[in-house]
C-alpha cells in the first residue's frame, strides 16, 4: 500500500464549528485558522498550506471572490475551496463572479445551502475538474453584448500604463491572442520575438536580449512550423509538461527540492534554439497529435509553473496563446502577463465580435493591459493590386475604425500571399528581410510592435530613414522623368514648327 497523503489545510470560513470539525477529518492537518479576510495573506505566508477553505461568512468588507482572484494570482500552487452558498440562477452578477474564479483555475466551488463535513472531506480528497463548473464561466461571454462597449480613449489608445503592476504579474511576459483563430497572432508573436532577438538593444552587460517564445495554443501549435524548427521528440512541450506533472497532484505542488530541480532542468533543455538567431529559444509542440495533447491533462498550474521558471532565465517571454477565453490556460496566462496583444482584422464580423468581447474583457478586469493590433491592414492605394483596391475602393478602413471606435496600437500591412508562403516554407519571418522593397512597410510595422516590448529603436530609425531616402529618390526620379518628357515634347513641338 502507498503512503497515505496528509493535506495541509488553512481554514478561513468564519464558522468556528466548521473549522474545528475539519480538524477531525482523516488525512487533514489543519495548520492554521484565519479569522478575517485580510489575515489570510499572512497565514499563507507563515504556514504554506496546500489548501485554503473559505466562505462569505469570514469577517471583512472586501469581496471574497475578488480576494480569491488576488490570492490565486499570488499563490499559484495553493488550491482554494470556496463554500459559495446557494446560487440564485437569476443573479447574473453572482454567476459572473463565480465564472471569473473558474477561468482563473479555481474549480472547487461548492454551491449549496447546506455544507457538512462529508462534502468538505470529498472536496479535499477529490478536487473538481473544470468541466464540473464550466457552465459558470460560459455565462460571462454569453451575457456580454456590444452595448457594453464604452469608448475609453485613455485605456484603449494604447497609452495607458500597463505598469500598474498587481502582485503576481510577471513583468517580462507578453501574450499574443485573438478572439478567433486565423487573425495572425502566431505570425505576429513569431515576428515580434525575432525582431527583439535580432535587433533589440543590448543589455548593460553587452549581451543581446535573451528571448523565449512559447506555444500555448494547443489547438494549432504552429510556431515550430513557422520557424522551421526540427522538433526533438524528447525536448518539446510534451516533455516539459510531463515533467511538471510529476511535482503536482490534484492541484497541489508536492515535489521536493530534488524533484523540482530535475523538472526545471528538463524545462530548460526543452527550449530549442532558432537556428537563425542564437538568442531566441522556442518551446514547440508542432508535431504533437491531439491525442498526445489530451493525454497531458494540462492544468492552469502547469503553464504558470512553466512561465515562472522560464521568465527568470529570459529577458522577454512571448506567448502565443489559445483564442478561446474558456481554454483551460487562457485566463490564468492573461492574468499573469504584463501586456496582452489582441489581434483583429478588417473583417466586419471580426470587428463586431471584438467590440462584443470588450464587455467580457472588462468584466474580467483585463482591459488596462490590452493593446489592439490590426493585422492585414489594407489601404486604398491604386497600386495595391494584390488587395484589389485598384479595382474597388475599400469602404471600411483602419481610419474609419479608429474614428468610430478607438486608436489601434499598431497597423500591420497585408503580406502578399506568395511572400507569406515563401517565408513560411523557408522558416524565415518577414521581419528578418534585408533590403527587400515590397516587404519594407510590413517590416517597419512589425518593428514598431516589437519596440513596445523591448527597445529596437536604433534599427527602426535606420529602416525609417532608408524608407524616406527611397521615397525622396523615387520622387526625384519622377520629377526628372516628367521634366524630361516635357522637354522632349517641347523640342518635338519646335521641330514641327521649324
Amino acid at each position: 500500500m502507498g503512503i497515505e497523503r496528509i493535506y495541509k489545510v488553512l481554514m478561513a470560513t468564519g464558522i468556528a464549528a466548521l473549522d474545528d470539525g475539519v480538524k477531525t477529518l482523516e488525512q487533514c492537518n489543519v495548520i492554521a485558522t484565519a479569522n478575517d479576510r485580510n489575515a489570510i495573506y499572512d497565514k499563507i505566508e507563515e504556514n504554506r498550506p496546500q489548501i485554503v477553505i473559505t466562505s462569505d461568512w469570514l469577517e471583512g468588507e472586501d469581496s471574497v471572490t475578488e480576494l480569491l482572484l488576488d490570492l490565486k494570482r499570488q499563490y499559484n500552487y495553493v488550491r482554494f475551496i470556496y463554500l459559495a452558498g446557494q446560487l440564485d440562477p437569476r443573479d447574473q452578477g453572482r454567476i459572473d463572479e463565480l465564472g471569473r474564479l473558474v477561468l482563473s483555475g479555481i474549480y472547487d466551488i461548492c454551491i449549496s445551502k447546506n455544507v457538512n463535513l462529508e462534502v468538505i472531506d470529498n472536496l479535499i480528497k477529490n478536487p473538481k475538474q473544470e468541466a464540473a463548473v464550466s457552465f459558470l464561466a460560459k455565462n460571462i461571454l454569453n451575457s456580454a453584448s456590444p452595448a457594453e462597449f464604452v469608448k475609453d480613449d485613455e485605456i484603449l489608445s494604447g497609452l495607458s500604463d500597463a505598469g500598474k503592476m498587481i502582485k503576481g504579474t510577471m513583468d517580462n511576459v507578453y501574450v499574443f491572442t485573438s478572439i478567433k483563430p486565423g487573425t495572425g497572432k502566431s505570425f505576429l508573436s513569431v515576428n515580434t520575438a525575432c525582431a527583439i532577438a535580432a535587433y533589440g538593444k543590448v543589455k548593460d552587460s553587452g549581451e543581446k536580449p535573451k528571448v523565449a517564445l512559447i506555444e500555448a495554443d494547443l489547438q494549432t501549435l504552429s510556431i515550430g512550423t513557422i520557424l522551421d524548427i526540427k522538433e526533438d521528440k524528447k525536448k518539446n512541450m510534451k516533455s516539459a509538461m510531463e515533467a511538471i506533472s510529476t511535482i503536482f497532484d490534484k492541484g497541489n505542488m508536492i515535489g521536493d527540492d530534488n524533484s523540482v530541480m530535475l523538472v526545471n532542468k528538463v524545462i530548460h533543455e526543452c527550449m530549442q534554439p532558432y537556428n537563425k538567431i542564437e538568442n531566441l529559444h522556442v518551446l514547440t509542440g508542432s508535431t504533437l497529435t491531439p491525442e498526445e495533447i489530451d493525454s497531458l491533462k494540462i492544468t492552469p498550474e502547469y503553464y504558470i509553473y512553466l512561465l515562472d521558471i522560464i521568465r527568470k532565465e529570459y529577458d522577454i517571454v512571448i506567448i502565443d496563446t489559445n483564442s478561446s477565453m474558456f481554454h483551460i490556460t487562457t485566463y490564468p496566462i492573461l492574468q499573469k502577463a504584463y501586456r496582452c496583444y489582441y489581434i483583429l482584422n478588417l473583417d466586419i464580423n471580426n470587428i463586431r465580435n471584438n467590440l462584443r468581447y470588450y464587455g467580457t474583457l472588462k468584466k474580467l478586469g483585463l482591459v488596462e493591459k490590452i493593446r489592439w493590433i490590426l493585422n492585414e491592414n489594407i489601404e486604398n492605394k491604386k497600386n495595391a493590386k494584390e488587395n484589389g483596391t485598384n479595382i474597388e475602393k475599400l469602404e471600411f478602413t483602419a481610419d474609419e475604425f479608429e474614428e468610430q471606435y478607438f486608436k489601434l496600437s499598431v497597423k500591420v500591412p497585408s503580406v502578399p500571399k506568395a511572400v507569406f508562403l515563401n517565408r513560411l516554407y523557408n522558416g524565415t519571418p518577414v521581419v528578418l528581410d534585408q533590403g527587400i522593397e515590397y516587404t519594407k512597410e510590413v517590416k517597419l510595422a512589425l518593428m514598431e510592435l516589437a519596440n513596445q516590448v523591448w527597445d529596437v529603436s536604433e534599427t527602426l530609425e535606420v529602416e525609417k530613414h532608408a524608407k524616406k531616402r527611397e521615397r525622396v529618390i523615387w520622387r526625384i526620379f519622377l520629377i526628372k522623368t516628367k521634366r524630361g518628357e516635357a522637354k522632349k515634347g517641347k523640342d518635338q513641338e519646335e521641330q514641327e514648327k521649324g
